[in-house]
């Protein structure tokens, strides 16, 4: 079974147009910027620090919680 121009030309248009579906669906895009070693300290229970810069604490919980997240 032969196919002929048309044919292949169709498929091919109808591949485009899912696939630029597909494109325009995903929304906006995400930048995130990776944290870097000096970012990071780890503090344990009880422990008292003097931050020498301006952030928030996050608990273990909260980043184990963060590390699952499905990313869709």
């Amino acid at each position: 079974m032969t196919r002929s121009w048309p044919q292949y030309a169709v498929a091919m248009l109808l591949l485009l147009i899912v696939w630029l579906c597909g494109c325009a669906s995903r929304g906006r895009s995400v930048v995130l910027r990776p944290l870097e070693q000096s970012e990071i300290r780890r503090v344990k229970a009880g422990e008292r620090i003097t931050a020498e810069v301006d952030g928030y604490f996050l608990s273990d919980d909260y980043l184990i919680d963060v590390l699952q997240v499905d990313v869709q």
